[in-house]
């Protein structure tokens, strides 16, 4: 078990305990033969990051990471999606438009981390909070973000 940020998380396919001498604990481990050992370190070199996963990160564990190395990285995350929800952007013209794929049996709530949003079939407007029903799509336009 691994802990991040309030979340209390499994790695069990293969693990290391890192030493971070020069580097910083991202993740640790909080319980197993593991536990107070760093799981996922980070190091700053110049002017940029190393980060090193001593996990192989199950699907809670990736998610977490990319939430943390995305803005670290200076990409903004267009939407937030649970699992089984597929996303896609494209731009043609002056628009870019986002597709929102929903895999699984029940309806999904994404939220959107942008402003602007409209449904590309009606034009209206999408709030920050976008449902899709169970096994379908929808189609969000968007201004070009740069």
């Amino acid at each position: 078990m691994i802990y991040y940020k309030s979340q209390t998380l499994e790695a069990t396919i293969w693990a290391e305990g890192l030493a971070a001498d020069s580097a910083d604990p991202l993740i640790s481990y909080n319980s197993g033969p593991l536990e107070g050992r760093a799981a996922v370190t980070v190091n700053r070199v110049g002017r940029g990051l190393a980060i090193y996963a001593g996990l192989w990160p199950n699907e809670a564990v990736l998610d977490s990471l990319i939430s943390w190395l995305l803005p670290q990285a200076g990409i903004k995350q267009l939407a937030h999606v649970p699992g089984g929800v597929l996303t896609y952007r494209r731009k043609y013209s002056e628009y870019d438009y986002l597709f929102l794929l929903n895999f699984t049996d029940v309806p999904a709530i994404i939220r959107l981390s942008i402003d602007d949003a409209a449904d590309a079939f009606t034009d209206q407007q999408v709030g920050h909070k976008v449902t899709i029903a169970a096994r379908d799509l929808r189609l969000l336009k968007l201004k070009v973000i740069s």
